[in-house]
């Protein structure tokens, strides 16, 4: 990738949340291999932690951002807004030719939109989550201070000279342009081989992720209540978050037995603990506007067919290709009767199979391939 006469381009790749690291060391790899010059642009704030990066990779650049505790909270968005500021700074001092800017926070979009104007680099925009649509926050939407915070997001994205989309759900709920390509996130290679063991006398279950607001943990532990009745069941957890001890609390409470690992990066430990389960929940509440999560590809990576009450897209999936049992709140006696069943039935090699179809890196790259065709 060169801007002629042997020079390279110049690529910022740019996020603020940590959940989106992965998203952006892949994009910015797709980059250097077409030949690009990367920088990838980070917040110094790890979200999911709440701590600051300890490791500083080459490369990178960590703004550093005001801390914050709470995910809903004003403090969290003025630290948002002086990370956009702050970019814009380094940005000004620092061009680049293609800026590929990941969003939300909405703020960042405007100020990047003003670079453009100031520098002439090109801008390609990746929304990644629909904020303030997929918050728990139904009843006040349309709330001044939200609309406004929604508007920064609609009001900027025809300053943009591409735009993508994480998932084919976001087509349904905001107004994009007609040339807008959904890059759906991969987990990177093809999927390992999986020795899963046979279950028999009892059905262990995985849940993977963020244990936050828009999980729906009172659905999880209703289908494990409810399928207790059928088959002995094990909860695998592989994660934190600030409802972690009400979801032990639950599990305690109704007598399920479970295993709590806490967060896991290494996928050989993740091998080994999913070897041992055979579905994964992916359920949020009703509110949250997601039309595919980070974690039901990881399951799926593993072979894991997945419990899901998401719509759009995985729903979709699950209905199309069979990699699940879909989950409606009012048909949970149906819908445990069927896990019930097809536990002794998985088969994990088509699972994954699947996976491979949809969520190589391959895949992600020609997807971008095709979208970077004639941006100048």
């Amino acid at each position: 990738m060169s801007k002629g006469e042997g020079k390279r381009m110049k690529i910022a790749v740019i996020t603020n949340l940590s959940g989106d690291y992965d998203r952006a060391e892949a994009v910015g790899h797709f980059f250097q291999k077409q030949g690009g010059e990367v920088t990838w642009i980070f917040s110094d704030f790890f979200h999911l932690t709440k701590e600051r990066v300890s490791e500083h990779k080459p490369d990178h650049i960590y703004i550093p951002t005001k801390p914050y505790q709470k995910n809903l909270s004003l403090a969290r968005l003025w630290s948002h807004h002086r990370f956009a500021r702050d970019v814009r700074r380094y940005l000004k001092t620092h061009p680049f030719d293609l800026l590929y800017v990941m969003i939300p926070p909405n703020s960042l979009l405007p100020a990047m939109v003003k670079v453009k104007k100031e520098t002439g680099c090109s801008l390609v925009v990746d929304i990644v989550d629909l904020w303030p649509e997929s918050l728990p926050m139904e009843g006040i939407k349309n709330w001044p201070p939200l609309r406004y915070w929604r508007n920064l997001r609609d009001r900027y994205l025809p300053g943009a000279d591409r735009v993508l989309t994480e998932c084919d759900l976001y087509r349904e709920i905001i107004a994009l342009p007609a040339s807008a390509r959904t890059l759906h996130w991969i987990k990177g290679p093809d999927a390992p081989e999986m020795h899963h063991g046979k279950q028999r006398d009892v059905l262990h279950l995985a849940y993977l992720g963020s244990l936050n607001h828009i999980v729906d943990i009172d659905l999880m532990v209703s289908i494990l209540e409810q399928l207790k009745p059928l088959k002995s069941v094990k909860l695998h957890i592989v994660g934190e978050g600030e409802n972690r001890q009400r979801l032990l609390d639950l599990l305690e409470e109704k007598g399920i037995d479970y295993q709590f690992y806490g967060p896991i990066y290494d996928d050989n430990q993740k091998k080994q603990i999913f070897g041992q389960c055979t579905f994964g929940f992916n359920l949020m509440i009703d509110t949250v506007k997601v039309g595919l999560t980070t974690k039901s590809i990881d399951y799926w990576y593993y072979g894991l067919p997945v419990i899901n009450n998401i719509r759009g897209d995985t729903w979709q999936f699950v209905k199309d290709e069979g990699v699940g049992v879909n989950v409606e709140r009012n048909d949970l006696k149906n819908v445990c009767q069927i896990l019930s069943v097809q536990a002794a039935q998985v088969d994990y090699a088509a699972v994954q199979q699947f996976y491979n179809r949809h969520f190589t890196t391959e895949i992600f790259e020609n997807t971008l391939t095709s979208v970077m065709e004639n941006l100048k």
